[in-house]
């Protein structure tokens, strides 16, 4: 065998590469820093090893968590006797709110020593007539004053309360009505009489101005009368306005005006009464 035999062309030897594997996962791996690993814990964290932690937690020491739960539930004992009371009607409102001060101006500007407060009453006729007609108006009259001198109501106490207990000075808001009632029928037996003008919206009693606005709605008018220009009148309201100078005030408002809300129930409910009150 010749050298030339013997010698292994270089051209024809070949080497295998490396054996090498990527890890796929290898571009991912961020440096190890304290926000990684407490992100790491973070996220092995979850809802449902927390309620295992704790259930195990609870099933080693049962006899603490049952007595504490026995302590806790007996705390609330107190709330059987508690009696909640909310003052709706300023209760939620800022001490320097606008209406608080508008409400200062309005006690002033009626001399009231007490907070103002207002139950109205609307009076309908069942057969959507005028409520000026004398039998209608006469029976709103003979209401209103049953409202205001006869119904009462038991407070929390036992002792009876009504209108005049606390509507202090305005017990005679709904006199209008009273006096348009008086003027009406003399006008009627009279319509020659010229000291009584029975004119919507003021009237002229014998020189006294009387405001019908306040109490007559749905007025519609005629320019030929010889009693009054009111042609029709759909409903009547009777304010009744009362004083709060203590809670106790409050308490017996309350109860009146959920007496007077079953009168008003039951009395529209009578098909023997003419009117409907709201």
């Amino acid at each position: 065998m010749s050298s030339e035999e013997g010698r292994a062309p270089l051209c024809n030897t070949k080497r295998d590469p490396p054996n090498t594997i990527m890890n796929p996962h290898s571009i991912l791996i961020q440096p190890r820093t304290k926000t990684n690993e407490f992100l790491v814990v973070l996220k092995s964290i979850s809802l449902k090893g927390f309620f295992r932690l704790w259930g195990t937690f609870i099933g080693q020491f049962p006899f603490a968590f049952l007595i504490s739960g026995l302590i806790l539930c007996s705390l609330s004992c107190g709330i059987v006797k508690l009696h909640l009371r909310d003052n709706v009607r300023d209760g939620y409102t800022p001490r320097t709110s606008r209406s608080r001060l508008e409400t200062d101006l309005y006690r002033e500007f009626l001399g009231s020593q007490g907070d103002p407060a207002m139950t109205t009453v609307l009076m309908l006729a069942k057969d959507n007539g005028s409520m000026h007609r004398l039998n209608y108006l006469q029976e709103a009259v003979q209401t209103m004053v049953h409202i205001s001198k006869n119904l009462s109501a038991t407070v929390s106490d036992g002792s009876t309360v009504s209108y005049g207990n606390f509507c202090g000075h305005y017990c005679d808001s709904n006199v209008v009505v009273g006096y348009f009632l008086q003027s009406l029928i003399q006008k009627t037996l009279n319509p020659g009489s010229m000291s009584l003008q029975l004119t919507y919206p003021i009237a002229d009693l014998r020189g006294i101005k009387l405001h019908l606005e306040r109490n007559f709605y749905g007025v519609k008018t005629t320019n030929n009368y010889n009693i009054t220009n009111i042609e029709y009148v759909k409903l009547i309201s009777m304010s009744f306005m009362a004083e709060m100078k203590t809670a106790a005030d409050t308490e017996r408002l309350g109860a009146w005006e959920l007496a007077l809300f079953d009168y008003c129930s039951n009395y529209t409910s009578n098909n023997d009464n003419m009117l409907e009150l709201l």
